[in-house]
């Protein structure tokens, strides 16, 4: 009997398959993946991996080249962090990174399982896959899991089929993303999934994640963390289901998301009124205090915010966003701050100090014009008066102080305290904002700028003191890195570093400049306290860069001191050239 080669070639491949599936499963493969594959910059997978059998060599939207998995129909937005709006985006978020969680502000990806462009034989509901919404700013997902073929898959149950994405791929990349983004915390709640498919379910979390999930033993009073705490504690992601899964991984989707039905849908919202369905937000957000307050896209319903209510919910102090299609259009309708290209990326040394224009927009400009100030009455937060004295930036205390009773210099640190500022009583524009163009990387030449004084400061012969802006390499900063996170801050005219006099340990022990030697009194540790603020702490006596006397007066010098959470231990690295 003849056998043909199509014939034989079928036999042989399954012949094949089934020796390799059993091979896999005695190395020890399993249906939640192998992790050393089919993802970005990883090897395609092989015929001896399971995942090559069940998802093929590369995970969905990526191609194969030369062995090795590469962007294919994955990320087609192209942006960097130096993208305009979303580093305005991202100093956004940084105001919020002390404040708990559900009263910061998320963008939340509706259906994020699949996006348009890998995935065209379905009816999607992203543009972007998740590394583009990710580098967009979306901090949180919202998805249905079903099964298929034995896989949990990313997809409603309704609609799971051999091209639907598999979930612990679909994991993975958020791992990949995570391990590049130190800083970030991403927020996953589970709409419907199968109830009957814990481990499978449950082991790429444990797998990626481990004990980076914030789980519901480690929230405490049932309260929500910041985000600060949730980084100081390496806590990265949240898990939210509304069924009962694994207790030591989700928490209940009502703890922290609203709605749960369609009463905080978008069609419901009056945004010129700051109203849905004929309630004031703030009233219906004081109601459920503990809860984060989101506005969602209803597909079904063909009610979905416009790029102008997205404007109006963050004016009206919506926490979750949770949308549909997101874009960059979207996402740079939710920037409050922040005028169109600023900040800039390059920004002069002279121009680092923010205020307030007449179109309601932030523009950094020179330090040493005289403008009103901006100032938030102590008893009531997010409630403004306006200056009508004038005066240079660093004066904004005093004048705040001088004019108003109970009322300091500052800054509006969401949409809703911004809308009240335009909306004061004595708008005189314009006006001093308490903020400063920040960058957080460390090349270049920095200022370095205590909080408490705003005043920057300047090597003088073998002396650092604080003085007004000047436009002079006096003022202006290397950063150099040691060893173990520990730096010299070297003087950029003198060619001098910041030493402790001596090599004392006690307290109020002088700071001066001295030849740079890289002496443990010369080594400083940068430890981020939030919102842009450090305190520089010395190695060899392990205390906290301080000011001098009234702490707020031109030529005053610095010293050192114990640390403790105040701001005159704190301070400002400003990159300046």
């Amino acid at each position: 009997m003849k056998i043909g080669f199509r014939s034989l070639f079928l036999f042989l491949m399954i012949f094949l398959s089934f020796h390799v599936l059993n091979l896999t499963s005695a190395l020890g493969f399993s249906s939640f993946g192998d992790l050393s594959c089919g993802q970005v910059n990883q090897p395609a997978c092989s015929i001896l991996s399971n995942e090559f059998w069940k998802t093929g060599a590369c995970d969905k939207g990526l191609k194969q080249l030369g062995g090795n998995c590469f962007i294919g129909s994955r990320a087609q937005l192209e942006i960097t962090k130096d993208n305009w709006f979303l580093r305005a985006f991202n100093f956004q978020s940084e105001f919020l990174e002390e404040t708990p969680l559900n009263k910061s502000f998320l963008l939340r990806a509706l259906n994020a399982e699949m996006y348009k462009e890998a995935f065209s034989e379905f009816e999607t509901n992203q543009v972007y896959g998740l590394t583009d919404l990710l580098n967009l700013g979306v901090r949180s997902f919202s998805i249905n899991l079903g099964v298929h073929d034995g896989i949990i898959k990313v997809c409603a149950p309704s609609n799971c089929g051999t091209k639907s994405r598999a979930w612990f791929q679909w994991i993975e990349e958020i791992s990949i993303w995570l391990r590049m983004n130190h800083s970030e915390i991403i927020l996953i709640d589970l709409k419907e999934s199968p109830s009957n498919e814990n481990f499978k379910m449950m082991k790429p979390l444990e797998i990626h994640f481990g004990s980076t999930i914030f789980r519901p033993t480690d929230k405490k009073n049932n309260a929500w963390p910041s985000k600060k705490e949730l980084l100081e504690k390496g806590k990265r992601v949240i898990f939210f289901s509304s069924k009962k899964y694994e207790k030591n991984i989700f928490h209940e989707t009502d703890s922290f998301f609203i709605p749960r039905s369609n009463e905080r849908s978008a069609g419901g919202f009056s945004g010129q009124q700051c109203l849905i369905k004929d309630q004031k937000i703030v009233s219906l957000k004081l109601m459920n205090d503990t809860k984060a307050f989101t506005l969602e896209d209803q597909e079904t319903q063909g009610q979905y915010l416009s790029h102008k209510g997205i404007i109006e919910a963050v004016h009206c102090g919506v926490n979750i966003l949770s949308l549909i299609n997101i874009d960059i259009e979207k996402v740079g309708s939710s920037i409050w701050s922040f005028e169109e290209g600023i900040p800039k990326k390059d920004v002069k040394e002279e121009d680092v100090c923010v205020y307030l224009k007449s179109n309601g927009k932030w523009m950094n400009g020179f330090c040493e014009d005289k403008r009103s100030f901006a100032c938030e009455d102590m008893k009531k937060p997010g409630h403004w008066k306006i200056t009508t004295k004038k005066g240079l930036w660093d004066e904004g205390d005093e004048v705040c102080s001088e004019s108003f009773e109970k009322s300091k210099f500052s800054v509006p640190k969401t949409g809703e305290s911004h809308k009240n500022l335009l909306n004061s009583y004595n708008r005189t524009f314009p006006v001093w904002l308490n903020q400063l163009i920040s960058k957080n990387n460390w090349p270049g030449y920095y200022a370095i700028v205590p909080h408490i004084s705003g005043r920057p400061l300047f090597g003088w012969y073998k002396n650092v003191r604080q003085w007004s802006w000047m436009n002079t390499t006096l003022q202006m900063w290397t950063i150099i890195p040691r060893d173990e996170g520990l730096f010299l801050l070297k003087n950029v005219k003198t060619d001098m570093c910041m030493s402790v006099a001596d090599g004392l340990s006690e307290d109020a022990a002088n700071v001066i400049l001295a030849e740079c030697t890289g002496g443990d009194e010369q080594l400083w540790n940068l430890e981020d306290k939030g919102s842009g603020l450090f305190w520089v702490r010395n190695k060899n006596s392990q205390k906290c860069l301080d000011l001098e006397k009234t702490k707020k007066s031109n030529f005053n010098s610095v010293m050192q001191w114990g640390c403790h959470d105040v701001s005159q231990h704190k301070f400002r690295f400003l990159r300046v050239r």
